[in-house]
């Protein structure tokens, strides 16, 4: 049995940068396994490019918010048909 969420939230910061592994594909693959609607990621606003794995792995882009220097930005799970 694997939990499913609605929504997750990954805000996962060390010290003043995001912690690598947020960006790795593994880390993407498992989040997306997690995953029935959305997900959320606060990263800085030069990390962007760093987050192709999302885009790669399925997930739907939704939207992008600048906050205080940081991206807050949503993706959506496509649903089965």
């Amino acid at each position: 049995f694997k939990p499913k969420f609605d929504y997750i939230c990954i805000d996962l910061w060390d010290g003043g940068k995001v912690c690598d592994f947020v960006f790795d594909v593994e880390f993407t693959v498992r989040i997306k396994e997690m995953a029935t609607g959305l997900v959320s990621l606060n990263i800085k606003a030069e990390d962007l490019p760093r987050c192709k794995p999302y885009f790669d792995y399925a997930f739907n882009f939704d939207r992008s918010v600048p906050v205080e220097g940081n991206q807050i930005i949503w993706w959506s799970v496509p649903t089965k048909k």
